[in-house]
């Protein structure tokens, strides 16, 4: 359960996700990942149904989300244990300390750090 990624959600200022239907399923996702944000892979159809939401709502959620920046496509191997036909897409809540790490594996690997 990502709960640094959810606190970080639940403090989001509402100018960075001002739809609450975007920022619920952004709750949703910041929920279902690991800390700090990566790794999250609830169905279309849970976050649906969890929202009253048509699946269509929610893709359109998905799609403001990544374009604010605040989500983005995951390791879809994180679902390889899950039957291939089953497997629903991973996304990363890119929360600043996710984004931190981030910068340090990079700078490490070029041998900056």
């Amino acid at each position: 359960m990502g709960l640094r990624a959810s606190e970080w959600v639940a403090y989001l200022p509402l100018d960075r996700c001002p739809r609450a239907s975007a920022r619920a399923v952004l709750s949703i996702l910041a929920v279902r990942s690991t800390d700090p944000g990566y790794a999250a892979y609830p169905s279309i159809t849970t976050m649906a149904d969890a929202l009253g939401a048509s699946r269509r709502t929610i893709q359109r959620c998905i799609a403001d989300l990544i374009a604010e920046g605040l989500i983005r496509p995951g390791d879809q191997a994180a679902t390889r244990n899950l039957r291939h036909d089953r497997r629903p897409v991973v996304y990363d809540v890119l929360t600043p300390e996710l984004l931190r790490d981030e910068e340090r594996k990079i700078a490490r690997a070029r041998g900056v750090a």
